[in-house]
């Protein structure tokens, strides 16, 4: 009763001397003293998610532009062979060709 009383008595304080919107504000604070904390919990899960999806794009980013740099170390790598093939007749040089071998391996492990 205290608090019905007080909320009439509030009200017709701010008819006379607030504006509505002030009203309002007061009416929904004691009638629902949760829903400012829920807004508060709604507003911070919000801006949660929207950091998150910043980041997520941002990781995605990141991992498409390391396929793409491995894209052309493989390309550099089938460049290279065919190099190495074409200026030794056919007749690779074995410890080149071993460490071409070893570096398309560690490439193909990442």
């Amino acid at each position: 009763m205290y608090i019905i009383i007080n909320i009439q008595f509030r009200m017709c304080f701010f008819s006379r001397f607030g504006t509505e919107k002030n009203k309002n504000e007061l009416e929904k604070s004691y009638i629902d003293p949760f829903s400012s904390k829920i807004e508060d919990l709604i507003s911070s899960v919000d801006e949660e998610a929207n950091i998150l999806y910043k980041e997520k794009e941002e990781m995605k980013q990141n991992f498409q532009n390391i396929a793409m740099q491995l894209k052309n170390v493989k390309k550099s790598i089938k460049k290279t062979e065919d190099y190495i093939g074409k200026n030794m007749n056919g007749e690779i040089i074995e410890n080149s060709y071993k460490t071409l071998e070893n570096i398309k391996k560690d490439i193909d492990n990442l």
